[in-house]
């Protein structure tokens, strides 16, 4: 038997040890960098330890906590020769602790269905239960009488919450066991009804409890609402089977009640999705695989065994660095932020990008990069910035562009600052007009090799320019023909390609018989006396454009209605 176990062990020490290198590559920073980086990240968790720990409260969800503990430790294995902070490695001082009687060893978490099968191959005698979200404790039990709960702490020893197990009805007082020791594993946790994983998620559970084992009295409507899920007997029954009906007799009935032998991943992930969608009495984030043989609990360490793995839940909330801002421009001048990031997953969709919306928002978020921050998806899966997490000390400042350079009037010819909100112009245009089979990068890569000056410079490409950029002459012909045809479109339709509202463009040339606002009117006065639109609807005139015979940009207003031709620069127009 002993071989076996040994085996096991080596078994998940090489299984282990290749799965390191799976974790995120180390930063690219300077000793000095990283040093800085970590010991803000370990204040950080410290404060969240204190609020959590000492006031019994969350600053932030469980699931962000474990993930940002998780870099901590990937960051210090990178920069192990570096110097931190020993203030900043200080755990907050919890006191009244006690020693475990069996260390509590934690578990490895197996990133998906692949490293799961990886796990599996070769073993015999899994089982799988739900991961339960709560507070991992040890209940100590001699000659048949509790006498200590431990939180799980570092592993070796924890907190003494003896007092509150007194008053917690779930937890017997006394067992039918009455050798000298018996020394269980598992999970306080909070009671709920009707609770739906992917539904409901994780409402901080783990936290509520903690909070609770916090008070100097546990009030008894609070001692109600928790009950304990043991899912460790370190040397009880030599297999799963016979170590759940013993637990089932102790006056544990949970373990027996939620496990289940898996023979492959099939049968794994059958249980995950169904414990992930189906009602439960407590929260969970993933699933427990046992092996049915366990060492003696002397072997056991505070570090992850080979006999146990978690596989959890996709996160909901997924921690992500930021690598760099950047700023996209529309046809409307409009300026929106978007953060690069460490591609992640979330909920099973992998997210490389955020975008921020308006330049302003950004500047609310005060977001840079090198930040921390969760990403969610919100509805129609679109990523979203749920929280800074923390910002880097050693911040990087990204400036945005110039807001009063970009507007609604502006960027109708091509030029290197320009060259965002004019390819968007055109796409639009063409968009509107009914040209297919052409998109973004088919304009960008014209306008950058001179063949689109300005908007107006698609009627200009003859076929020998389209098949020298690489399009086919079948192609090429077509598409020629089809720019012939739109200069036929309607005067409207021609109003709405060149980016005029809705309201605005069905007043055509003009707005005699419109019933426009004051402001409405203002605007479409503002964008009939700049020069540029002028100049632009007069081109597309000489093109053939027949939405524009009747304009003629010498025509002066003798009706101040009609469209004129002023001097100068029109003020900007901040919404077409």
């Amino acid at each position: 038997m002993a071989w076996k176990i040994w085996i096991a062990l080596l078994v998940w020490f090489v299984f282990g040890f290749s799965r390191g290198w799976a974790q995120p590559l180390c930063p690219q920073w300077t000793a000095e960098h990283g040093a800085s980086e970590i010991n803000a990240l370990q204040k950080q968790i410290a404060k969240w330890d204190e609020d959590y720990f000492l006031q019994g409260s969350s600053s932030v969800p469980d699931e962000i906590y474990d993930q940002v503990a998780q870099r901590l430790k990937i960051w210090k294995h990178c920069f192990a020769q570096v110097n931190l902070n020993p203030a900043a490695l200080e755990p907050p001082s919890l006191g009244n602790t006690l020693r475990h009687p069996v260390a509590h060893t934690g578990l490895n978490k197996l990133e998906n269905a692949a490293a799961v099968q990886a796990w599996l191959q070769g073993k015999k005698g899994v089982w799988v239960q739900p991961k339960i979200d709560g507070v991992a404790i040890t209940l100590h039990y001699q000659r048949g009488r509790l006498i200590n709960m431990i939180s799980r702490g570092d592993g070796l020893k924890g907190q003494d919450w003896s007092k509150a197990a007194m008053a917690i009805a779930a937890i017997p007082k006394k067992i039918t066991d009455e050798s000298a020791d018996v020394v269980l594993q598992g999970e306080l946790f909070l009671k709920v009804t009707d609770h739906q994983q992917k539904r409901d998620g994780g409402i901080n559970a783990r936290a509520k409890v903690a909070g609770a084992m916090r008070l100097k009295v546990l009030p008894p409507d609070t001692a109600a609402q928790l009950d304990v899920f043991i899912w460790g007997y370190p040397d009880g029954a030599d297999n799963m089977r016979q170590r759940l009906s013993s637990l089932t007799r102790l006056g544990f009935p949970l373990a027996g009640q939620y496990t289940y032998a898996v023979a492959d991943i099939g049968a794994v992930e059958h249980w995950r999705d169904y414990w992930y969608q189906h009602a439960l009495p407590f929260v969970t984030d993933g699933v427990v695989l046992h092996m049915d043989q366990q060492p003696a609990s002397s072997l056991w360490q505070p570090s992850p065994p080979g006999w146990a793995v978690a596989w959890k839940y996709p996160l909901k909330s997924q921690v992500a660095e930021v690598k760099d801002v950047q700023f996209s421009i529309g046809r409307s001048g409009r300026i929106n932020a978007i953060l690069l990031i460490e591609p992640v997953m979330v909920d099973d969709k992998r997210v490389s990008r955020v975008s921020l919306g308006s330049v302003m928002r950004w500047r609310q978020w005060d977001v840079q990069p090198h930040d921390q921050i969760s990403v969610v998806l919100a509805g129609q899966g679109v990523p979203h910035l749920e929280k800074v997490i923390w910002r880097s000390p050693d911040r990087v400042i990204i400036n945005a562009p110039d807001q009063n350079k970009y507007h609604s009037l502006s960027c109708w010819h091509y030029k290197p600052d320009c060259e965002q909100q004019f390819v968007a112009r055109v796409v639009w245009m063409v968009q509107t007009l009914g040209v297919s089979g052409v998109g973004e990068a088919f304009w960008r890569e014209l306008a950058r090799h001179g063949l689109l000056s300005d908007v107006d410079a698609i009627f200009r490409l003859t076929e020998a320019d389209l098949v020298k950029t690489g399009v086919g002459v079948n192609r090429a012909r077509t598409f020629s023909g089809d720019l012939e045809k739109v200069k036929a479109a309607p005067t409207i339709t021609w109003l709405k390609a060149l980016g005029i509202p809705n309201t605005l463009a069905s007043c055509g040339l003009e707005s005699i018989d419109c019933h426009l606002s004051s402001a409405q009117e203002k605007q479409y006065q503002r964008i009939w006396h700049n020069t540029e639109w002028l100049e632009l609807v007069a081109r597309l005139r000489q093109q053939g454009v027949a939405a524009f015979n009747q304009f003629s940009i010498s025509d002066q207003a003798a009706d101040s209605q009609k469209p004129a031709a002023l001097t100068g620069s029109a003020a900007p127009v901040n919404a077409l």
